[in-house]
């Protein structure tokens, strides 16, 4: 449910890049930051879709920036795609990030 002043967070845009490092030790990293408003901003709503039919599912609340999903990788080559939006306490506030998509597996 957006924030009830979400009208005032409406252009915060949260973006999600995969990290330069790609693939780490315990599983597939990718950066996001606060934008510069860390000061007015809680947390970041991560959802993942895993190609398993479920569509974007909920993932974690990460308050320190860049994340490394640590779930098992399938044995064929899937897609996973990840987006992500601000929280400020219990709302989510601004707008969803562009999708990110990684091929893991196989």
């Amino acid at each position: 449910m957006p924030h009830e002043n979400n009208r005032g967070y409406s252009f915060l845009h949260a973006v999600a890049l995969p990290s330069p490092q790609g693939q780490r030790l315990n599983g597939w990293g990718w950066g996001w930051g606060w934008a510069g408003f860390s000061a007015f901003l809680d947390m970041l709503e991560i959802q993942v879709d895993r190609g398993d039919g479920k569509c974007f599912v909920f993932l974690t609340y990460d308050t320190t920036p860049d994340y490394t999903d640590t779930y098992p990788h399938p044995a064929v080559p899937t897609k996973w795609k990840y987006r992500a939006i601000y929280r400020v306490g219990d709302a989510q506030v601004g707008v969803w990030s562009n999708t990110v998509e990684i091929t893991v597996g196989g």
